[in-house]
């Protein structure tokens, strides 16, 4: 119906003839955000959603009538007229004043400006014999929701129930046998908690903030509390607590995740309905970690542009490619078990053990020491019930002189230092610096302490009289008062391998034959041009004079000197570094955990198992900071046989002695000329996986409390959610990312 044509009708309406054009748009405004309360209390055979029913519902027509300020007769009136044009009309977004006429007049007959409702109103089981048919028995709950626009608007949550198959059907999911079954697109509200929701735009921007700005999500919720720009909407006197928890934004991140990726994959979400909210994502976690583990990342396996791959002419006039892959890695460790390369999880972040493993608890903390801990029972001041209270060490003075040492390192504002310290955060996860853990449950890691006799004064017994110390700390009773502890602080080297300074650390590769470096003439791929032969800066090997082996770190001497040296290990160990293999063009290809070191015996495993996936194909390079170790060992498997393993040019350069006989000889990157482009130029971005490891790094104080599920899920998201970005910057640059 024409708007004039409305107007005429209204002419002859003793009352409505008096109606604004404000007014007009208003009800049919607000109507278009009750269709579905409208049609709710309707007759099965008045409630198409196609088609206006004959009246409104009791409770709706004094809310319009209050608005308008008419009679509710004259809302039927006005409803009999524009009912068709109404159901019609597109949904327009509410004001602010509409969210105040919902809080004035709606709010004490039950109605709210959002009302959430199942996707469909039918039976969508196709094997149910009530399927297809409009279902009216329902459920009512009050909820909020957080907006995008930083408000909190109340909310009644419906969902409705079919006797048929016993299903529930909700707003985000379905129901049935004590599963829930997400639908498969990403709903405009997500369920968070059992009464909270968030907008979907809002959870997109906390994601995309934690993608491009390492915004935790503590930082998210303080921010919203603190942006809040309409507090008269508030929903305190709903009975529901308005407060933007951290959870509830991990859990928005979580099931958007979950959501796309189960679309990726073609198939539908499912968790259990029934437990806690904080395990319910749990095993949809670890099977997703799982499927990335035996299928890559879904945007980079197949990957190729014209910054990650070359064509290459050969001698015999045959065209080759040559991709490369660029490894590194970077601390961001998550708390582990405390037993040395144990993989299995944690039951909670606050454990020193797993549970295989729990019963070393009652072991002395002292590396090497199996005697059993002190126990004592004493009464408590508050409560006047006894209770045992176990220390860490066991009876040696020493080991407990070690305790206390510790004890007085995890009080006070050295705690404070030491902690920022350790945990080098660049973008703290909460601004306001809360960890939620006490400072013994902070502590991780193998610490060493160093044992000294305090120097003898006149009149004291002499050092026979002491007690001697062994190597694992046992002395004489005695010994304890006489004995100065100190913490030796040494620098984590990070890796295994070719040090910074030129000197070799540990290895298990042995010096095997050298193959013979490739020779060609190269191709760019867009537009194919030749390339003249080129002059590097590097050293060539013909160039490497009066080179030796370092396979022998040289010997240095201990800055302790002779004093006996104690580990400890009163908390939580964490994983060493998270390993990452990058394609020059930035494009993330794998991701690994290293749970002891970054021996290059595991990094060979993880470049193993990374192309091993369905689709990927074998890098013609792998640049690797300490190659010249890792080929040594690659040597003996056929796996690596004509793959380039060549230390990134800046590495080789300034970082790596020039008297390594075997690093000079095979990996130079000058030995293959496809490296180079047409202007004596580095063609592949070798220090591609560092650059990404500057943003990797910032998620560091984001995870350091993770448990392993949501850890990998976290991470393997972000780099999911990196590669999309970086893949569509390439496009826009004219790089033709493709599909190999």
């Amino acid at each position: 119906m024409a708007l004039l044509d409305a107007f005429i009708k209204f002419q002859s309406h003793s009352i409505l003839q008096n109606l604004t054009l404000d007014a007009l748009v208003t009800l049919t405004r607000l109507l278009g955000h009750l269709k579905r309360d409208v049609l709710q209390p309707q007759p099965p055979s008045q409630s198409a959603s196609d088609t206006p029913p004959l009246n409104l519902p009791a409770p709706i027509l004094t809310f319009l009538s209050s608005v308008i300020g008419v009679l509710e007769a004259d809302v039927k009136d006005f409803w009999s007229v524009m009912k068709k044009d109404i159901w019609e009309t597109p949904l327009s977004p509410l004001t602010d004043e509409d969210y105040r006429l919902f809080k004035t007049f709606g709010w004490p007959l039950g109605i709210t400006a959002i009302s959430i409702y199942p996707v469909h109103d039918t039976c969508q089981n196709v094997r149910c014999e009530n399927h297809g048919v409009i279902l009216k028995k329902e459920y009512r709950k009050k909820a909020v929701v957080f907006m995008g626009n930083n408000t909190v608007q109340p909310a009644w949550n419906t969902s409705i129930y079919c006797r048929g198959c016993k299903t529930s059907y909700h707003k985000n999911y379905a129901v049935q046998a004590g599963q829930r079954i997400y639908h498969a697109n990403v709903p405009e509200l997500i369920q968070v908690g059992e009464h909270q929701f968030v907008e979907r735009k809002l959870a997109y921007t906390w994601r995309s903030n934690m993608l491009y700005g390492w915004f935790s999500a503590s930082n998210a919720s303080r921010a919203f509390e603190s942006a809040a720009t309409t507090q008269e909407f508030l929903p305190s006197e709903w009975g529901l607590n308005d407060v933007l928890r951290t959870d509830h934004v991990w859990d928005s991140f979580i099931i958007l995740g979950l959501l796309e990726d189960a679309k990726l994959r073609g198939h539908l979400l499912t968790v259990p309905h029934t437990g806690d909210q904080s395990e319910r994502f749990k095993f949809a976690m670890e099977e997703r970690n799982e499927w990335i583990v035996l299928n890559g990342q879904p945007d980079a396996v197949q990957h190729t542009c014209d910054k990650c791959m070359r064509v290459f002419l050969m001698p015999d006039g045959t065209y080759k490619k040559s991709q490369a892959i660029v490894g590194d890695g970077i601390s961001i460790g998550r708390p582990c078990c405390g037993v040395f390369r144990c993989t299995e999880a944690l039951s909670s972040n606050r454990n020193r053990f797993c549970n295989t493993h729990l019963a070393l608890n009652d072991i002395c903390a002292i590396v090497d020491c199996q005697n059993p801990v002190v126990s004592s029972t004493v009464i408590s001041p508050t409560t006047g019930l006894s209770k045992v209270v176990k220390k860490k060490t066991c009876a040696l003075s020493i080991h407990q002189a070690i305790e206390k040492k510790h004890g007085e390192r995890s009080t006070g504002s050295f705690l404070y230092k030491e902690r920022l310290q350790r945990a080098r955060i660049a973008h703290p996860s909460d601004t306001f610096g809360s960890t939620g853990l006490d400072g013994d449950d902070l502590d991780e890691d193998v610490t060493e302490y160093v044992v000294a006799e305090k120097p003898l004064v006149p009149g004291s017994s002499s050092q026979a009289d002491r007690g001697a110390t062994s190597s694992n700390g046992a002395a004489s009773e005695a010994a304890g008062d006489d004995i100065d502890i100190r913490i030796n602080i040494q620098k984590n080297t990070g890796s295994v391998g070719v040090l910074d300074d030129g000197t070799t650390g540990v290895t298990t590769g042995s010096n095997l034959s050298s193959r013979s470096p490739r020779t060609a003439s190269v191709l760019t791929t867009n537009p194919i041009q030749s390339v003249q032969p080129f002059q590097s800066s590097l050293p060539s090997p013909a160039q490497v004079d009066n080179v030796v082996s370092t396979n022998v770190p040289c010997p240095t001497k201990s800055l302790t000197g002779n004093r006996p040296i104690l580990k400890a290990q009163f908390g939580r160990r964490r994983t060493h570094n998270e390993q990452t293999l990058v394609r020059p063009c930035g494009v993330i290809f794998a991701r690994a955990t290293m749970y002891g070191a970054e021996a290059v015996s595991n990094f060979l495993v993880m470049v193993k198992n990374a192309f091993s996936v369905p689709g990927a194909s074998k890098p013609e390079h792998i640049f690797y900071d300490t190659n010249c170790l890792a080929r040594q060992q690659a040597e003996s498997d056929p796996w690596f046989k004509d793959i380039g393993m060549c230390v990134d040019a800046w590495h080789f350069r300034n970082k790596h002695a020039t008297t390594h006989e075997y690093c000079q000889l095979h990996c130079n990157p000058a030995i293959y000329p496809e490296l180079m482009d047409g202007e004596s130029a580095w063609f592949f971005n070798t220090s591609i996986a560092e650059q990404t490891n500057a943003w990797f790094g910032g998620y560091h104080s984001m995870c350091r409390e993770m448990l392993p599920h949501k850890f990998d899920f976290f991470l393997d998201e972000m780099i999911r959610l990196r590669n999309i970005d970086i893949i569509c910057r390439l496009d826009k640059g004219g790089y033709h990312p493709a599909i190999l």
